[in-house]
C-alpha cells in the first residue's frame, strides 16, 4: 500500500512514499511499490486525488440542481420538466464550472500530468483504444437494445439536449464532460484506489464511473421498467470504463481522454443523424 510518507535518501526531506521522485530534490523515489506504478500516471498528493474525484463525481450533480432550480423560479416551471434547452444551458453551466475548478486545483501539476503526451506511442495506443471502444460500445449497446428494448433515463435526457442546440451539447458533452470525467475517475479515483494495489484501481473506479452514468429517478419512483434499463446499460459503462482505465494505466490522461472525446463526439453526430 502506498499511503503515508517516507524520508528521501537524497535530501532526507519527508514526501508522499507514492511520488516517483522527491518534490524537494527530484531524486528517484526507491519504494518498491512506488517504482511499480506506471511513469505514465504519475501520483499526486492522495488528498488533491479525493478532492479532484469528489469535486467531478458530486459538484456536476450539485451545481446543476442548483442552476436547474434557479432557471425553475425564473421561468415559473417545475424543476424536473424544465425544457431541453433550459436543461443543456443548466448541465453547461455546472460542467464549465467544475472543469475551471478541477484545472485551478491542478494548476501547478499539468506539466507532470500531461508529460506522456509528448510521445508519439500515446497516440497510436489512442486510436487503437478508439477502435477497440467503438467495437465494444456499438456490439454492447445492440445487445442491450436487443435484450431491453428502450433507452436509460440518463441517456434519453443526453438525446433532448442534443436537438436543443447543437453546437453547446458538443462543447459540453463531446469535450468538457469527458475531459472532467477522465480528470475524476483516472486521475482522481483510480490513482488514489492504486496506492492500495491495481486491482482495486481498476474495479472502483470503474464502479464509480458507471454509476455516475446512471439516474436514480427510476429506482425513486420504484419504476421497474425504468429501472431494468437502468441496470442493462450498467455492464456497458463498466466495460467502457475498464477500458479507458486500461488506456489510461498504460499511456496516461492524454490518451484516455483522447478516446473519450472522440467516442462521445462521434455518437453526438451519430445521435443527431438518426434522432426523429
Amino acid at each position: 500500500m502506498l499511503f503515508g510518507n517516507k524520508k528521501c535518501s537524497n535530501c532526507e526531506s519527508n514526501h508522499d512514499i507514492a511520488l516517483l521522485t522527491c518534490p524537494v530534490c527530484g531524486a528517484p523515489n526507491e519504494e518498491p511499490e512506488a517504482q511499480k506504478v506506471s511513469k505514465a500516471t504519475p501520483m499526486l498528493l492522495w488528498n488533491k486525488q479525493l478532492i479532484i474525484g469528489a469535486i467531478g463525481m458530486f459538484g456536476i450533480s450539485v451545481l446543476s440542481a442548483i442552476a436547474m432550480f434557479a432557471a425553475a423560479m425564473i421561468t415559473s416551471s417545475d424543476p424536473n420538466n424544465l425544457e431541453p434547452k433550459v436543461l443543456l444551458i443548466c448541465n453547461t453551466i455546472a460542467y464549465l464550472v467544475i472543469f475551471a475548478a478541477l484545472i485551478f486545483v491542478l494548476l501547478k501539476d499539468w506539466k507532470t500530468i500531461l508529460q506522456s503526451g509528448k510521445k508519439w506511442q500515446t497516440y497510436v495506443w489512442a486510436a487503437a483504444g478508439i477502435v477497440v471502444i467503438f467495437g465494444l460500445g456499438f456490439g454492447l449497446t445492440q445487445l442491450r437494445n436487443y435484450l431491453v428494448p428502450s433507452t436509460n433515463e440518463n441517456q434519453g435526457k443526453v438525446n433532448e439536449m442534443l436537438t436543443a442546440i447543437p453546437p453547446l451539447a458538443f462543447l459540453v458533452m463531446g469535450i468538457v464532460g469527458p475531459i472532467c470525467e477522465e480528470i475524476t475517475y483516472r486521475l482522481g479515483f483510480f490513482n488514489f484506489f492504486r496506492r492500495i494495489n491495481l486491482p482495486c484501481a481498476y474495479i472502483f473506479s470503474t464502479i464509480l464511473f458507471a454509476l455516475c452514468h446512471m439516474s436514480l429517478e427510476p429506482f425513486m419512483a420504484l419504476d421497474v421498467n425504468g429501472i431494468v434499463s437502468e441496470l442493462a446499460s450498467l455492464p456497458i459503462y463498466l466495460i467502457l470504463g475498464g477500458v479507458l482505465a486500461f488506456i489510461y494505466d498504460r499511456k496516461g490522461l492524454t490518451a484516455s481522454c483522447i478516446v473519450h472525446i472522440v467516442y462521445n463526439t462521434i455518437n453526438i453526430i451519430i445521435g443527431l443523424a438518426t434522432i426523429k
